[in-house]
């Protein structure tokens, strides 16, 4: 696919709540986002060969990269939201971003400790070799 927006696969079962209570959230991101990302939604009980072969332990599931080659490589692991943010400068912006993402989300509230992990240095593609416990303002 030739397609340079990046990809949000949303896992989901029509059993589980909590997907079908995503669904609104999903459809306003696709309306509201239409030109800058796409949108894949994967039944994985008509699908398990996606579920197994990203390794969706649990649904909902989502994730998101800019990169079409992380999107096919990426594996899933259960309790993953992601969101579509621009690319931080620094370490100290990605921090500040993903604790206010948390924030805004509804799954962290001010004080609260989350565990943020990255890949480093900002904006260059590779591996996970970052985890950070930071406070939420």
């Amino acid at each position: 696919m030739d397609d340079a927006r990046p990809l949000l696969v949303f896992f989901f079962s029509e059993r589980s709540g909590p997907a079908r209570r995503m669904e609104s959230l999903l459809a306003h991101l696709e309306r509201k986002e239409r030109e800058r990302m796409r949108l894949q939604r994967v039944d994985v009980d008509r699908r398990p060969d996606l579920a197994e072969r990203f390794r969706v332990a649990q649904v909902p599931t989502l994730a998101l990269s800019p990169r079409i080659d992380t999107v096919r490589r990426c594996s899933l692991y259960w309790g993953v939201l992601a969101e579509l943010n621009e690319e931080p400068d620094d370490t100290t912006a990605l921090l500040d971003v993903c604790a206010a993402a948390a924030k805004r989300l509804g799954l962290a509230e001010s004080g609260d400790k989350i565990g943020i992990t990255a890949g480093l240095p900002v904006g260059r593609a590779g591996g996970t070799n970052l985890f950070k416990v930071q406070v939420v303002d």
